[in-house]
Formats: C-alpha cells, structure tokens, sequence
C-alpha cells in the first residue's frame, strides 16, 4: 500500500524540498567516496607497495633477523604469524584499500585490516624468505568530530528546510487567497 501524498500545496512543496535535500545528501556521500576516498586508497597502495618493495630488497642482502630488526628499530611492529582479519564496518578508506589491495599489491604481498584498543592497524605483508608482518597503526578520529558533524549536518538540513517551507508558504499564500475567493467570483 503506497503512501499518500500530501493533498495541499504547501504539503506537496515540502515534500518535494525534503526529497531535494535527501538526493542532494546522497550525491554528496557518493562524490566524497569518489573525490577523496579512491584517490586516498590509491596513494596510500602505492606507498605500502613501495614501502614492501624495500623491505624485500633489505631481506634479500642481509639477514632476515637484522631485516626484522631493522624495523623494530624504526617503531615498526613486527610478528611472523599472521594476525587475524576484520572486515571494517563503517570505514570507508579501509574498506576501499581491502578491495584494491590484491590488484595494486602484487604478488606474495597480502593485506590485512584489525580494529580495536581504540585504534586502526593496516598489516602488510611483505613477500620475504620467512613469513612477515609489518603493523601499520594510527589513531581513530575521535567520535566527538564524527558526531560533531552528523549534528551539523543534520541542523543544516533542517535550517534549509525550514527556510524553503516558509518561502513555499508564503507563495502559496496568493492561492489560498485566490481559492477562498473563488466562490465568490461565481
């Protein structure tokens, strides 16, 4: 069973305002995963593929231990057993570096993404003679910014409809008017 649509004018024009700004949000969230979140993917692939590259050169000319340790020293987490995979659920940079990674990588090289203690860790895989995984961690933004701008966002949206249904009233005021002197007229 559909919906009915608002009767009214007035009813109609706020309708048609909400469905603008719903499309407009939608457009936006699209544009921002194509304009910011790809590109960022994409940089930050290449970087892990150079970085993977060097570690494999180091480990083809020195011993594997002094390669591990070498990245020790550098603030690197290190482990040779693989850690365990978790699917981001609202991370759309991480989610678009799972997808890409097997085709920007190469081969012997794996990605894998872990979430908890508060922060993000992206491992890589280099391909080395033994087993190799390098943590690459850094801080969840804090959820105050995040809600800070779902609040905006939603206090802009409501300011703009709230302007756009005071406009579409006094517009549709003349035929209100008009309407109640229509019997009149006759």
């Amino acid at each position: 069973m559909r919906a009915p649509l608002p009767r009214s004018v007035f009813g109609q024009l706020a309708l048609v305002i909400a469905l603008v700004l719903a499309g407009a949000g939608v457009l936006a969230l699209l544009l921002g995963r194509e304009l910011a979140t790809r590109p960022a993917a994409e940089q930050l692939l290449r970087a892990m593929q150079g970085f993977a590259e060097v570690v494999e050169a180091l480990d083809q000319h020195q011993p594997h231990a002094r390669t591990v340790a070498q990245l020790r020293d550098a603030g690197l987490e290190v482990r040779s057993t693989p850690p365990a995979d978790a699917r981001p659920r609202f991370a759309p940079l991480l989610r678009e570096l799972r997808e890409r990674a097997a085709g920007t990588l190469g081969a012997g090289r794996e990605l894998r993404m872990d979430a908890g203690r508060g922060l993000r860790v992206i491992w890589l895989k280099p391909a080395t003679r033994e087993p190799l995984w390098v943590s690459f961690a850094y801080d969840r933004p804090g959820t105050g910014m995040r809600r800070f701008s779902v609040f905006m966002l939603i206090g802009c949206v409501a300011l703009v409809w709230l302007a756009a249904a005071y406009f579409a009233r006094r517009l549709v005021q003349p035929l209100r008017q008009l309407a109640a002197a229509a019997p009149a007229i006759v």
